[in-house]
């Protein structure tokens, strides 16, 4: 009887190590990447739809997409392993490594593109005129919301988080041109297309355009070494797609980040706001 018990114990580990093995080998045949449902981030949209990513790592591997908000999101789901590599505005990437979030940048990917908007009828020509006013941005400690600081720390103010009077709320972009209409929100600091959204509907002005690096591509030093050959194949699909991008006719770029936009947001972008939102906007390849 021991005997036939130890045999049992031996056959079931056995099947255990397989079943490890198989999940390894999946693991090891899908990648999971992360970006924003903005034109920013347009070069992830083309990549996928275009099959440019799959291109360069292999039709048998698996692509996963995870859609975040903002770039805490997409840092939180990284540190856990839910998403392999993503792209993100380089505030939170300075931030979480100043926390201590190893953090590996594969490639600067877009300048431009993050403005500060006032709502119509609201006084505020500059950014002193903030003082005691509601400012959304996309989540706190994002690269719109650290923007944001800096023009109110040189302007001399500060947000209520610090002892100041400007109120600082996190919103998602989508929700923006709502709140406008309710008069909840005098003014917001986004990434586009909502900017240009907003300015075409007629909500808002802008009184400042930010030309900055807006996104980069990051992975961890983990995840690296794990994925290296899938990772760095990633990327010459997001060179690829950055190339397309520039060769590409400016309304083939539109409608194809219009539909994958309302694919993911439910909110739909006419193409003028898009195009005008994509003339604000440098790729780096």
């Amino acid at each position: 009887m021991k005997k036939w018990v130890f045999l049992l114990g031996i056959v079931t580990f056995l099947f255990g190590l397989v079943g490890c093995g198989n999940q390894a080998t999946e693991e090891q045949k899908t990648l999971k990447i992360g970006y924003f449902p903005n034109i920013t981030h347009a070069p992830a949209m083309v990549g996928i739809e275009k099959g440019l990513f799959q291109k360069y790592i292999g039709r048998d591997i698996k692509i996963e997409e995870r859609y975040f908000n903002h770039g805490q999101e997409l840092l939180d789901a990284l540190a856990v392993g839910e998403v392999d590599l993503g792209y993100v505005g380089p505030g939170p990437v300075e931030q979480r490594s100043k926390q201590g979030l190893k953090i590996k940048v594969l490639a600067e990917v877009t300048r431009g593109g993050s403005a500060l908007v006032v709502r119509q009828g609201v006084d505020i020509k500059d950014i002193k005129d903030l003082a005691g006013k509601k400012v959304a941005v996309p989540g706190i400690g994002n690269t719109q919301d650290q923007i944001l600081r800096k023009l109110l720390t040189d302007a001399g103010l500060k947000s209520t988080y610090e002892g100041g009077d400007v109120e600082i709320r996190a919103q998602k972009p989508a929700t923006i041109s709502g709140l406008f209409v309710q008069k909840q929100l005098d003014a917001a600091l986004l990434a586009e297309p909502w900017p240009s959204m907003l300015e075409v509907k007629g909500l808002a002005k802008v009184i400042y355009q930010d030309e900055g690096v807006s996104a980069v591509m990051v992975t961890t030093p983990e995840k690296y070494q794990a994925k290296q050959a899938l990772i760095d194949n990633f990327v010459k699909g997001h060179q690829e797609a950055v190339k397309a991008i520039k060769n590409m006719p400016p309304q083939e770029t539109v409608q194809l980040v219009g539909r994958k936009i309302k694919e993911i947001t439910g909110s739909e972008l006419p193409p003028d706001i898009l195009q005008k939102a994509l003339k604000k906007l440098n790729f780096e390849d």
